[in-house]
């Protein structure tokens, strides 16, 4: 037999003239509002607690599972944007070699045409002091020349050097991305 608010109502009414309102509005905060068989016991909530713990053990394990296999393709994606970075740093190594190289050479040949100056100057000491001067104004020249030369080949080292980071983070980035969330 169900219990409804009307049924309970009745009850309460007949409690009230019975033993009184305060005792009657006591007597029912005791009762049950629903069935007995709706009420859950602790035997019902244990084996709740139960079957909840193990789902999410299991959903636990699966979400670990898929975290060590993501982290092991990023471990790997990683390993081949290293190889790849360093591939390309010891490449742009060898191209600045050169070229510094190339800058020693063009060096020495004009230190060379220089020592072959000055070895013109001593013999002709009447003319040292005016080729003197002329000379400091070639080395300042050289000198120029040489650290504009120097510059740009840091400015064009720096920002290939930048390009290449920004673009290998980017790769990192769009591929972890990419791979975290696929």
């Amino acid at each position: 037999m169900s219990i409804d608010e009307a049924s309970r109502r009745e009850l309460w009414n007949s409690l009230r003239d019975t033993i009184g309102a305060t005792q009657a509005d006591t007597l029912m905060t005791m009762l049950p509002a629903r069935p007995l068989p709706e009420l859950a016991t602790r035997e019902d909530l244990t084996a709740l607690r139960d079957v909840l713990r193990s789902e999410i053990r299991s959903e636990g394990n699966a979400v670990r599972a898929d975290l060590r296999e993501d982290m092991a393709e990023l471990r790997s994606e990683f390993g081949e944007l290293r190889a790849e970075l360093r591939a390309d740093v010891g490449s742009l190594r060898s191209e600045i070699e050169a070229e510094g190289n190339a800058v020693r050479a063009d060096l020495r040949k004009d230190m060379a045409d220089l020592r072959s100056e000055f070895g013109e100057l001593r013999a002709d000491f009447g003319d040292l002091r005016s080729e003197f001067g002329d000379l400091r104004g070639e080395v300042g020249q050289l000198e120029g020349r040489l650290m504009a030369e120097l510059a740009r080949q840091t400015l064009t080292l720096g920002l290939t050097l930048g390009s290449l980071i920004i673009a290998v983070l980017g790769t990192m980035l769009t591929l972890g991305f990419t791979g975290a969330f696929a």
